[in-house]
């Protein structure tokens, strides 16, 4: 599955992070109405940041184009 993303110039990373029921997940003012989404949230981004940290510290030691 990664193969696609990578082959275009993108990354991907193996969490997702969807909210099925909206409207029951969020209050009215967009604040989690528990705290699944928030723990969920917490885990994709922790996620992405562990991709995205040698991601970045390869972009600055080499030129990319």
């Amino acid at each position: 599955m990664t193969a696609a993303p990578n082959g275009l110039g993108v990354s991907s990373i193996p969490s997702i992070f969807s909210i099925p029921r909206i409207a029951q997940a969020l209050d009215p003012d967009g604040s989690p109405t528990g705290d699944r989404v928030e723990r969920r949230l917490d885990r994709f981004v922790a996620d992405f940041l562990w991709d995205a940290r040698p991601m970045r510290s390869e972009r600055t030691n080499e030129t990319l184009y």
